[in-house]
């Protein structure tokens, strides 16, 4: 319980120095919270992570030599610039993989988060209460946590791409320099009867003749048939038809057996 009480007055120092001292970076916004230490580009470095990154950094460092490390120390060892100078080149790739639409799609984000393995239950597999568990002790949500994975691993395939010299292939640029220095362009003009020197030929029989021949199906109706029929229905005429009493006392009569059938009685047997 000490160890996190030292923790989190730690964090508050950190934040307070920070925006006491980073003020040069431009790190509020009109409302005056502060936000970001600085930006490269278009992406901003949260001051959020610069504290967190530099609160790793100092717990790295006194694991190392087993004593503790005050801020001030930290400082005269040029802790926090070294951290700050790794955010400050992480923002440069971030903002270049923004640039040129580099990402990755959901599946492989979830499969990057399943196999993390402070996420894993009793069994070894992916616990969704284990991961919000965590995420929740360390101070971030999950929306948050995954755009951070999205951006890292953007950041490490281009900084693969860079340091491995990836070239581009010969075709590929040949169709971009194509594509991007080719040069259209168009011209035309309109014509009317007035233009015609000689006039628009006049068909004679025999032209118009041939094209009707040549076109029949252009001028030929298909083949159709019309059928005429009456739909009645009892529910139609019922309200209109008027049975005569005789006529229905015969049919009746002609199925009386149907209507009068002798008494019984159903039993219920006990077992």
């Amino acid at each position: 319980m000490a160890g996190k009480g030292i923790t989190k007055t730690l964090v508050w120092i950190l934040m307070g120095l920070l925006v006491i001292g980073l003020g040069g970076f431009g790190a509020t916004n009109l409302s005056g919270t502060v936000r970001s230490i600085g930006a490269v580009g278009e992406t901003d470095i949260d001051i959020t992570t610069y504290a967190r990154a530099l609160q790793n950094e100092i717990s790295a460092l006194e694991a190392e030599r087993g004593e503790p490390i005050s801020f001030a120390r930290a400082q005269a060892l040029g802790i926090d610039q070294a951290v700050l100078a790794q955010l400050v080149a992480s923002a440069a790739l971030e903002d270049e993989t923004a640039r040129i639409g580099i990402s990755i799609g959901d599946e492989n984000l979830r499969d990057q988060i399943v196999q993390i393995p402070a996420f894993t239950g009793i069994d070894g597999s992916f616990d969704r209460e284990a991961y919000a568990f965590a995420l929740q002790q360390a101070g971030m949500n999950e929306a948050r946590f995954e755009s951070n994975i999205r951006a890292e691993t953007a950041r490490t395939l281009l900084q693969a791409a860079v340091v491995s010299g990836v070239q581009v292939p010969t075709s590929y640029m040949d169709a971009m320099l194509t594509y991007l220095s080719e040069r259209r362009s168009i011209a035309f003009a309109t014509l009317d009867r007035s233009d015609l020197e000689t006039g628009l030929p006049v068909p004679s029989e025999d032209d118009l003749t041939t094209y009707h021949q040549t076109h029949l199906p252009d001028f030929t109706t298909p083949e159709t048939k019309k059928i005429t029929y009456a739909w009645i229905t009892p529910a139609m005429i019922l309200d209109t038809v008027e049975v005569d009493e005789t006529a229905l006392r015969e049919a009746y009569a002609a199925r009386e057996a149907e209507f009068n059938l002798p008494e019984r009685q159903i039993g219920r047997a006990h077992v």
